[in-house]
């Protein structure tokens, strides 16, 4: 039994360090889009999908007044979503909870660095999970819908 419990200790601490390392990845990447969005957006071209995402998410959630330290915090969330849902999607349903609640956890870190008061923090990371969560759901669907064809397909030849 104890043997048991280490090992899915061991596996919990593997899936935290690749969510970790995937976090740390996805907000730099998202950081760095949001950095070249924000310079479109000043030479007056289209905003961004994400961004427009964002909006809806905001104006359906009554949020309409941010600081700066918000904005962009939400703006880098949004833009890292789509790579943390594929990352999250690609372990085992029993370990997304897990997962989701390490993404959690590095969102608020992150819009706590961003400058976002606690409130501000969960209020917002709050908005970025609901979209997270249903990304991932509509991800594993998706599979599940893949792998039932492919399963059809090799089954009628």
């Amino acid at each position: 039994m104890t043997d048991e419990i280490a090992i899915e200790e061991v596996s919990l601490r593997a899936v935290q360090q690749k969510m970790d390392e995937a976090f740390r990845a996805a907000m730099t990447r998202a950081i760095s889009m949001g950095e070249e969005n924000s310079c479109l957006e000043e030479a007056g071209h289209q905003k961004s999908e994400g961004r427009r995402c964002l909006v809806r998410s905001l104006a359906i959630s009554g949020i309409t007044t941010m600081r700066v330290e918000e904005k962009a915090f939400l703006t880098a969330a949004v833009a890292a979503l789509p790579r943390i849902a594929e990352i999250i999607s690609g372990y085992a349903p029993d370990d997304r909870a897990g997962a989701l609640e390490i993404a959690q956890r590095h969102f608020i870190e992150a819009a706590r660095d961003y400058g976002c008061t606690d409130i501000a923090a969960q209020s917002r990371v709050s908005i970025v999970m609901k979209r997270l969560r249903s990304q991932v759901e509509r991800q594993s669907a998706s599979e599940e819908q893949l792998r039932a064809l492919l399963q059809s397909i090799t089954r009628s030849n």
